[in-house]
């Protein structure tokens, strides 16, 4: 099974830097079965909100993947699994920051 991501970050200010590659959280095992056996695959983009102290503190679906078990995994695996340090202003304290994210969900070839 591959599972292929593509990050862009975008903020105001200086970016924060992921403490592990975002795509490094997914892995086969995640597929959902209710997706697999539906056969569903497709793009989720998120729009994460980093609080202050590097966590995923909100996960609004931006494009659905037309299946809303990919969709509501995206989220449920970025806020148990991302970690960030946080963007930090220009008085150098960390700030809440918004990053704009796509996860690839690709079913494995029969």
């Amino acid at each position: 099974m591959v599972l292929s991501v593509s990050i862009a970050l975008c903020c105001a200010g200086a970016s924060p830097v992921l403490v592990r590659p975002l795509e490094a959280l997914f892995t086969p095992r995640d597929y959902p079965l209710q997706a697999l056996e539906a056969k569903q695959s497709g793009d989720v983009a998120v729009r994460l909100v980093v609080g202050t102290n590097g966590r995923v503190t909100g996960c609004t679906v931006l494009r659905s993947s037309g299946s809303p078990t990919l969709d509501s995994t995206t989220c449920r695996i970025l806020f148990s699994r991302a970690r960030v340090r946080p963007a930090r202003g220009d008085d150098g304290a960390p700030m809440t920051s918004q990053h704009e994210y796509v996860q690839h969900w690709t079913l494995p070839a029969s």
